[in-house]
């Protein structure tokens, strides 16, 4: 007897969207031009640098087309350095290729500065290193109220037995 067919996408089964348990994150400019100051960032990954698909564009020459990256997980966001054109800071740190962004750090490259705020769904803020139940529906804490992220355990290394001699 032939197996169904699991469908993934708007035509499969209904289930939890992964997205409920990564924090809101908005991105606010605080050194530089901008019509709009707070940008929040929607996606998974918003990409920074001086190419006019990007979702922030840095119009300064001393930027390459892709500087950086902020990545949303559920263990908070993630800034990711691309090592060209100027270097990148949070709160003062310089960053080497990747680093965790706190819940209020500052964000620091060439001529400007932004400030990044993230905010937990109750459902998914981190509580004593657990996710606390509530019967409120939207309500929303600071990861700063919350204490601390959430812990998620590492996956387990596995061997394939191969040594890498041809032998």
């Amino acid at each position: 007897m032939p197996r169904p067919i699991r469908r993934h996408g708007p035509h499969g089964p209904a289930q939890p969207h992964r997205a409920a348990i990564l924090p809101r994150v908005d991105l606010e400019i605080t050194r530089g031009r901008a019509r709009q100051r707070i940008r929040p960032i929607d996606g998974l990954a918003y990409l920074i640098g001086a190419a006019d698909d990007n979702d922030l564009v840095l119009a300064d020459l001393q930027f390459p087309e892709s500087h950086s990256y902020l990545l949303r997980s559920p263990i908070g966001l993630t800034l990711c350095w691309l090592g060209d054109g100027p270097e990148i800071t949070v709160d003062g740190a310089p960053v080497l290729s990747t680093s965790l962004v706190p819940d209020g750090a500052r964000l620091r490259t060439g001529p400007y500065e932004f400030r990044v705020r993230l905010t937990w769904p109750v459902s998914a803020a981190p509580h004593d290193g657990e996710f606390p139940r509530s019967d409120v529906q939207g309500e929303v804490v600071t990861a700063e109220a919350a204490g601390t992220y959430p812990v998620f355990e590492q996956p387990t290394p596995i061997s394939l037995g191969w040594t890498g001699s041809d032998a």
